[in-house]
């Protein structure tokens, strides 16, 4: 795990009560609150598994016995199935200790010597595996020369990393397991500052066009071109363009939803059902008061969510037609798996979390391949220069207004803006009166 200061953590754990050693243990990050935790003991294979919805990863705890019969783990195995078989969009990871020294997880082979009750349980994982699309992680011994403890996932890019270590607490070795989500790293998205001047906080699809070309027929750019130099004239184009877009273009609504408003009360009311359970003189009206509340935040989180996702289903319905990249870029957020660096190993072989030292470690690594683009000295090509059929003529750079209304007419509506950040809209619906100015330069 990274290393934090200040770091909280909340647990949840599932004893063996009839015998020694055993039972699961997890540790949660406060940044990832649990909304949902559930046990499975019959006394002989133990299991929990804890959801957390703010980042849709389910986490499953297991321990199985070596000399466990096939009917418990099966039981084991159908609690875990029948909770994730609703939660088919949450990403799983299955840790524990499941006792299985006969599988060889390199080639994938239940290997012969071992008694008939412990493969058909080996077979049941298989099974298992196999309906839930899961793929296992740990592929080094991780007790003596066995793997006997492992690391399920049904995410491709869930697990980043895997290591496994000798420990003097127990005769298990340790293992690391990095995933894809940090609870250590801060959120890096910043809320764009609707008091600066821009062009990206104006909504142009809602404008009147005829009132904007108007305002820029009546601009006199031949004066405005004898008021400066012509290497100054494109920032004051450009300054002249905000300015009108101004007046006939209204501004993008900030969104005044409070984030993370509800986890932390959730966080805060299970602490306080925590600490009442434990204390002796908490009246059961008090415990049930607590757990309704709970409840309750637990419903508002809900409808908030659903509420938020109709609401941009509608806006993509909606502007279909009015805007079809609004609409694309909405649904494409539910058919690509967005994937990030959350980790990397920097030359002392140490983990690193924070972005710009991932960026410093990308950045040097480029370097080392890549040749000094500031080298003075760069040897000539080993290929002759091609024979120009054309040669270049200042004729070639006569072009005229019509020309520039053609270029415009060539980009592609959803097309990007520039460094200017001019939207490609403006200059389609605008493009007789920009297209003088614009020929200027």
């Amino acid at each position: 795990m990274p290393k934090c200061s200040h770091i909280r953590f909340r647990f949840q754990l599932c004893d063996r009560s009839t015998r020694v050693g055993g039972g699961v243990f997890l540790y949660s990050h406060e940044s990832l609150p649990i909304t949902s935790f559930e046990t499975f003991d019959d006394k002989i294979c133990q299991a929990l598994h804890c959801k957390c919805e703010t980042a849709k990863i389910i986490i499953c705890v297991l321990y199985r016995p070596p000399d466990a019969p096939m009917p418990s783990f099966k039981a084991c195995l159908k609690f875990i199935d029948n909770y994730i078989s609703g939660h088919e969009s949450y990403e799983t990871c299955f840790l524990g200790d499941f006792n299985f020294p006969m599988i060889d997880w390199n080639s994938g082979v239940i290997l012969s010597g071992s008694p008939s009750a412990t493969n058909q349980s080996a077979i049941l994982l298989f099974d298992f595996m196999a309906d839930n699309f899961l793929s296992q992680y740990i592929l080094e011994p991780t007790r003596l020369n066995n793997c006997l403890d492992l690391c399920l996932s049904n995410a491709p890019t869930l697990v980043t990393h895997v290591s496994v270590t000798d420990t003097p607490l127990s005769d298990h070795k340790l293992l690391e397991i990095f995933l894809s989500h940090n609870p250590c790293q801060s959120d890096p998205s910043v809320p764009p500052d609707f008091s600066v001047s821009s062009f990206r906080l104006l909504d142009f699809y809602q404008v009147d066009y005829d009132k904007i070309n108007h305002l820029l027929d009546s601009v006199n750019w031949k004066e405005l071109w004898a008021l400066c130099d012509p290497e100054e004239f494109p920032e004051l184009l450009n300054l002249v363009l905000l300015q009108i877009c101004e007046i006939g273009c209204p501004r993008k609504q900030a969104s005044s939803k409070r984030r993370g408003s509800s986890v932390s009360t959730l966080s805060n009311l299970k602490l306080r059902l925590q600490l009442a359970e434990q204390n002796s003189v908490a009246t059961a009206a008090h415990l049930e008061s607590l757990k309704n509340q709970i409840s309750s935040v637990y419903a508002d989180m809900r409808d908030a969510i659903n509420h938020d996702l109709n609401y941009h289903e509608q806006q993509a319905v909606d502007k279909v037609h009015s805007n079809p990249k609004y609409f694309y870029s909405y649904a494409k957020r539910f058919s690509k798996q967005k994937c990030s660096i959350p980790m990397l190993f920097n030359e002392a072989k140490r983990s690193c979390t924070n972005p710009e030292e991932i960026a410093n470690i990308l950045q040097r690594q480029f370097s080392s391949i890549f040749s000094d683009p500031s080298a003075t000295i760069i040897d000539d090509a080993l290929f002759q220069s091609p024979s120009q059929q054309n040669p270049f003529t200042e004729d070639m750079l006569e072009f005229s207004v019509a020309d520039v209304i053609e270029a415009i007419d060539e980009i592609k509506p959803g097309a990007a803006a520039g460094p200017d950040d001019l939207p490609v809209l403006l200059l389609k619906k605008c493009k007789e009166a920009l297209s003088k100015p614009i020929h200027m330069i």
